[in-house]
């Protein structure tokens, strides 16, 4: 964006002493603008969609973290089994697994380490590690620590299953968590997590794709110009200009700028780019004066 107001700039400089290249010189300010526009366009929008994607993404940790503290904070002592726990601090006969718990807090939920990390995958494999046979939330030896023994018995009119995290977790109605004692299997599915699986990658992928760069030295504007039959910005600021129909083609549009800036794609030596490589504007600086040429000017 910065260089297509530099690129704007330059051209409005160049348009006071190319008379007549008046078409050529109207025709890339049109260019730069548009391109600016579009930089403009795809920050607000990145913008917009990165910050929904923040927000959800620090409401779906702040859950699963607050989530999984609770749970590890209801372990009990004892042999009661129908008692609401998620483990046991001793008995080895009714111990839990609170470790697997605490590798599912702050540490684990948030490691995401790279700035462009793959967050699909990441959601993915934090609860897929958490989803196999070895990374049960709690044991289940000998029928020990359920959730509840019976929430059917202890619910009235209970027809469960107990979702807690959106249904990340399953209580089973009849005791103990659902899907063998693991986080539900593709838990990316689910609401609490579906828009930063779905819309994490296209978002990266948006913000990866290229937007071209107006030129603003001499070197680029002759590659510009050179591709020209490639460049469809270009070719729709010629069209702005003169406000042709969409029934003209882009051959037709191509021979128009072929012919306006008399490119000549074999040497790269165009002759607008001559034109414009031929004018200096006195420039002071300082206490002095220098000649400097339009596209040499920063500033």
């Amino acid at each position: 964006m910065q260089s297509s107001s530099k690129s704007e700039l330059q051209l409005a400089l160049a348009a006071l002493a190319l008379t007549d290249n008046a078409e050529a010189t109207t025709t890339l300010r049109i260019y730069a603008t548009n391109l600016r526009e579009l930089h403009a366009a795809r920050l607000k929008e990145s913008a917009a969609t990165g910050t929904k994607l923040a927000a959800a993404a620090a409401y779906a940790a702040g859950r699963t973290d607050e989530t999984v503290l609770l749970l590890n904070s209801l372990k009990r002592e004892g042999n009661n089994n129908g008692a609401y726990c998620i483990g046991a601090a001793n008995n080895e006969d009714n111990h839990g697994t609170p470790e697997n718990l605490a590798s599912c807090t702050a540490d684990d939920v948030f490691s995401t380490t790279a700035v462009e990390a793959d967050l699909s995958g990441e959601v993915k494999s934090i609860f897929e590690h958490h989803s196999t046979a070895t990374n049960t939330i709690h044991n289940s030896n000998s029928g020990k620590c359920h959730m509840k023994k019976d929430l059917n018995t202890a619910l009235t009119a209970f027809t469960g299953p107990l979702k807690l995290l959106g249904g990340v977790i399953e209580v089973a109605a009849t005791g103990g968590c659902a899907n063998s004692n693991n986080f539900k299997a593709k838990p990316e599915s689910l609401q609490m997590l579906k828009a930063l699986h779905d819309r994490h990658g296209k978002h990266v992928a948006a913000t990866k794709e290229t937007i071209q760069n107006a030129p603003t030295t001499l070197d680029e504007l002759k590659q510009t110009l050179s591709q020209y039959e490639q460049n469809s910005e270009l070719k729709q600021a010629a069209r702005q200009l003169h406000g042709w129909p969409s029934s003209k083609t882009d051959d037709d549009v191509n021979l128009h700028l072929k012919s306006l800036f008399g490119i000549d794609t074999t040497t790269g030596n165009h002759k607008y780019t001559k034109a414009l490589d031929g004018i200096t504007l006195k420039v002071k600086d300082g206490e002095t004066k220098e000649n400097k040429k339009v596209l040499e000017m920063s500033e």
